[in-house]
């Protein structure tokens, strides 16, 4: 029988898999041609697979709790290119 804090671990991670799964299927296109359903649906597996597992996500909840901070305090995006970046493109929306 599972604990409360594996519990807990396994259904934080989980959220962050499907978090992962939306930002990599809202990656921005280049301008001169449109993504392709095949390349939003490998980026979402991909990031949602980099998101979920535990310790390789430290850096993605970095940058979740800082795209959360810029959202919050109404800073301009352009400044924190950073933050947005995913391993398959750019997403410029947070939630």
């Amino acid at each position: 029988m599972s604990t409360t804090p594996s519990k807990v671990f396994w259904s934080f991670h989980g959220m962050m898999a499907a978090y992962g799964m939306t930002r990599g299927y809202r990656i921005k296109s280049p301008p001169n041609k449109p993504l392709l359903f095949t390349d939003k649906v490998s980026s979402a597996l991909l990031c949602g697979y980099l998101y979920g597992v535990p310790i390789v996500n430290l850096m993605y909840v970095k940058s979740l709790l800082e795209r959360v901070e810029i959202h919050i305090k109404g800073l301009d995006n352009e400044l924190y290119k950073d933050s947005y970046k995913e391993p398959t493109g750019v997403c410029e929306r947070t939630l």
